[in-house]
């Protein structure tokens, strides 16, 4: 299949915290869903990684103790773990349940 002009300009602009994310959300992709905080949290440790914004426990948007910001950290969880894979080149997409 052949990628239009478009979406090859936007592969190169997306960042490769982005690609990651969305390669773990992709609609094809069987998981559990996953609230807007646990994503937030995967993207949010993403970013940090790939050195687009400051640490992330400095970006919570949800009040400690509550459910949200249980899921934002478990969210980070699986960040960690994608982009360590990613950067040790693994061949097996990390399996998030």
């Amino acid at each position: 299949m052949h990628q239009s002009t478009a979406d090859r300009q936007r592969e190169r602009l997306m960042t490769i915290a982005l690609r990651i994310f969305e390669q773990a959300f992709a609609p094809e992709k069987y998981r559990s869903p996953r609230s807007h905080a646990y994503k937030s949290g995967v993207l949010c440790f993403l970013r940090f990684k790939a050195g687009e914004i400051a640490h992330p426990d400095n970006r919570i948007p949800y009040p400690p103790g509550s459910a949200e910001s249980d899921a934002w950290y478990a969210g980070m969880d699986e960040g960690y773990a994608r982009w360590r894979s990613q950067r040790n080149g693994s061949k097996h997409d990390y399996q998030a349940h």
